[in-house]
């Protein structure tokens, strides 16, 4: 499979390289940190508790601890069984718009290095780096946008355990807000970075109004479940897929469909 370098770019520095089967070998661009990102959704839009400690989810009034993070970005392989073959972002289309699949994950590991508390917003973004042909088939992937600089998304799926009980039904709504987002690449040829990024999120789910802060430790990468692409933790990875085959989604408001030509020209 052919290698590609993916431009990451904040919302200001969308032009900065994009992704096609020619190839582009310009290096990840370093986020901006300080364009904070405005993401509601209809439901429970309130900020967490101003005394909530931060790294914790709060139910009922009571914390339970995380302590690191995970950005997952849904990638699929373009120009599949030729020499140009290459994993990019999956891009979803609504009436002409062009969105990319987030999932955003907070958690803390028990003495076996399994996820304890696990909370998981999961979000489609707008992408307006993303190029479409009159038929809406896919002419370029565009730029990989920071999560703090995407200006509109819809929360799709969403989870929490938190002290033993898992909530994972009846979303009525949601929100998340990054404040800083500071990575940097871990590899030169794939799509995985570390750093670290401050975001709250609320959840209406399962009956309870639910809240998380955080602020530490994040990495991000791209999941190709095809190509059995894995969580560069890969014990967290194992344990967030079993909590998302039972987790609650959300009734989309828009028909969210996959772009039709996974052959990027």
């Amino acid at each position: 499979m052919k290698k590609i370098f993916l431009s990451f770019a904040a919302l200001a520095l969308v032009a900065v390289g994009t992704v096609s089967c020619g190839g582009d070998d310009s290096s990840p661009v370093k986020p901006t940190t300080d364009n904070p990102g405005n993401t509601d959704t209809p439901g429970n839009t309130d900020t967490p508790n101003p005394g909530q400690t931060v790294n914790t989810i709060m139910v009922d009034g009571e914390e339970f601890p995380v302590t690191a993070s995970e950005l997952e970005i849904e990638f699929v392989t373009y120009n599949a069984g030729t020499e140009n073959a290459f994993e990019g972002p999956a891009v979803y289309i609504d009436n002409g718009v062009a969105y990319n699949q987030y999932t955003q994950y907070a958690y803390n590991l028990n003495a076996s290095n399994q996820p304890d508390n696990l909370y998981i917003y999961g979000y489609m973004a707008v992408n307006p780096t993303v190029e479409l042909d009159a038929d809406g088939n896919l002419v370029s992937l565009g730029s990989i946008q920071a999560p703090n600089a995407i200006e509109e998304m819809e929360l799709q799926s969403a989870g929490v355990r938190a002290g033993g009980v898992v909530y994972n039904s009846d979303i009525t709504g949601g929100a998340i807000t990054y404040s800083t987002f500071n990575v940097s690449p871990i590899s030169e040829d794939t799509f995985e970075y570390e750093g670290t990024t401050a975001f709250n999120s609320t959840l209406a789910i399962a009956g309870e109004n639910i809240s998380l802060k955080f602020n530490g430790p994040v990495m991000m990468y791209g999941y190709n479940a095809s190509a059995s692409t894995t969580s560069i933790n890969s014990a967290v990875k194992k344990e967030v897929n079993k909590f998302q085959n039972v987790m609650s989604k959300k009734a989309a408001s828009k028909g969210f469909v996959k772009a039709k030509n996974t052959t990027v020209k």
